[in-house]
């Protein structure tokens, strides 16, 4: 079974990054039967202009393609306005739409490539 590979960067890993890691991710995966790799980075920068912020990255590769996505969230910022269960889930829910859009205009770009060959014809 295809694993998703979760990373910490500047940050010790905690049971809540961890918990919402896994969450997210099996959701991902009953989601998302063809990607081929997925990584997620929580990361906390050393910069000083990053401030006191933990950015997620997402990176997942499906056939013919690479979607990457970065967000970056507060910390201890407004609880109301996002959990970090919350934030991670719509970093993967940003990658599920990226899939679907892609395979929807690959699909698109097929029919349209046969149409073009029939006319052809």
């Amino acid at each position: 079974m295809k694993q998703v590979q979760v990373t910490f960067r500047g940050i010790a890993p905690t049971e809540t990054l961890q918990e919402a890691a896994s969450k997210s991710a099996r959701e991902f995966l009953r989601a998302a039967s063809d990607w081929i790799s997925c990584h997620l980075v929580f990361e906390k920068p050393a910069t000083f202009a990053s401030g006191d912020e933990l950015w997620v990255h997402l990176d997942v590769q499906t056939p013919g393609q690479h979607i990457s996505i970065t967000r970056t969230k507060p910390v201890g910022g407004d609880p109301v306005l996002q959990s970090t269960e919350d934030f991670v889930r719509q970093t993967f829910m940003g990658a599920r739409r990226a899939i679907r859009t892609s395979a929807a205009s690959l699909g698109a770009s097929s029919q349209s490539s046969s149409q073009l060959q029939s006319l052809a014809a």
